[in-house]
C-alpha cells in the first residue's frame, strides 16, 4: 500500500479513528437500548391484558427495529459508496485513511495510518525546533555566516 503523507484524510486520521470508535459504540448501544425500550412497554401491555396496547407495542417495536437496522447499516453503506466512487485506486488514495479508521478503528491498517501520522508529526516538530534554534542563533549573532568583513 502506498502511504501518502498529505491530504485531508491523512491529516485528520486521528479524528476519523475517534469517529470510528464512537460509531462502534453506537453499534453496540443502539440494539441494547432498542431491546430495553421495546420490551418494557410490551411487557406492560401484556400484563395489563389490553389487546389494543399490545398491538400498539408490537407496531412500535417494528418501527424501532427498522430504525435500528438503518442506523446499524449506515456506516457500511457509506464505506461501500466511498470505495465505489474511488474505484481501483482506493489503496493509493488519501481516502483510504478516512475509510479504514472510520470503519475499523482498531484494525492494523488504521493503527499504521495513525503511526505514520505521528511519525511525520514528530519529524515536522523536530524540524520546526531546529529552524527555530537556527533563527534564534542568527538573531543573537552567534552563527558565523562566513561572510568577509
Amino acid at each position: 500500500m502506498m502511504i501518502l503523507n498529505s491530504g485531508v484524510c491523512f491529516n485528520t486520521v486521528k479524528v476519523w479513528r475517534v469517529i470510528g470508535v464512537l460509531v462502534l459504540i453506537l453499534k453496540v448501544l443502539v440494539p441494547v437500548l432498542l431491546v430495553i425500550t421495546s420490551v418494557v412497554p410490551l411487557f406492560n401491555a401484556l400484563v395489563a391484558g389490553n389487546a389494543e396496547a399490545t398491538k400498539k407495542a408490537w407496531i412500535t417495536i417494528g418501527k424501532k427495529l427498522a430504525a435500528g437496522v438503518i442506523v446499524f447499516f449506515i456506516p457500511s453503506l457509506v464505506n461501500a459508496s466511498v470505495k465505489l466512487l474511488v474505484g481501483a485506486d482506493y489503496e493509493t488514495e488519501d481516502v483510504s485513511y478516512c475509510v479504514d479508521c472510520f470503519s475499523s478503528p482498531g484494525s492494523s491498517e488504521c493503527v499504521q495510518h495513525v503511526k505514520a501520522f505521528d511519525d511525520l508529526d514528530k519529524k515536522e516538530a523536530e524540524e520546526f525546533k531546529e529552524n527555530e534554534n537556527k533563527q534564534s542563533e542568527i538573531g543573537n549573532g552567534s552563527v558565523n555566516t562566513n561572510e568577509p568583513d
